[in-house]
């Protein structure tokens, strides 16, 4: 009984600061642990990380990689905020597909390093979504190595 006052507790605190746990929370956070898994897997096993000079895994690194997606969730919450207090439903779905799209392009370039042939809609598909939001971080040769693949 204490135990499942404890947990509506903490979901009330969660849906309150998230706004709620919706589809589009739901699908950031199994991106952001896809993208953990598998950026874990092509530094461990193919030593490939982009992220280390030799490659290989670090946990430098990989507390860094924490430490940024646990503030993409802090965005999440700010841009709920702003849009609780400026009774809004807009902000917050923005912030949450600016970061969809950009967990979703580490996970097909790193399902890419793997060796995974990409499936071409999905990656058209993360390309508009991420030129809608303004997402700029994979401009690079990221993006550009998965545009390749999927054409």
């Amino acid at each position: 009984m204490i135990l499942d006052s404890i947990t509506d507790i903490f979901g009330g605190i969660v849906a309150s600061a998230f706004g709620g746990l919706d589809i589009l929370l739901q699908s950031l956070l199994w991106l952001m642990v896809l993208d953990v898994i598998a950026g874990s897997a092509v530094a461990v096993y193919l030593r490939k990380s982009r992220k280390t000079r030799s490659g290989g895994f670090s946990w430098v690194v990989f507390r860094k990689g924490v430490v940024q997606k646990l503030m993409m969730l802090a965005v999440v919450i700010v841009a709920n905020l702003i849009d609780t207090a400026l009774a809004m439903e807009m902000l917050r779905q923005v912030v949450c597909l600016f970061y969809i799209a950009e967990e979703a392009l580490s996970v097909l370039d790193n399902a890419e390093r793997l060796g995974l042939p990409l499936p071409r809609k999905l990656v058209q598909v993360l390309q508009v979504l991420e030129e809608e939001t303004g997402s700029e971080e994979y401009d690079d040769e990221v993006l550009d190595s998965v545009r390749k693949k999927a054409k």
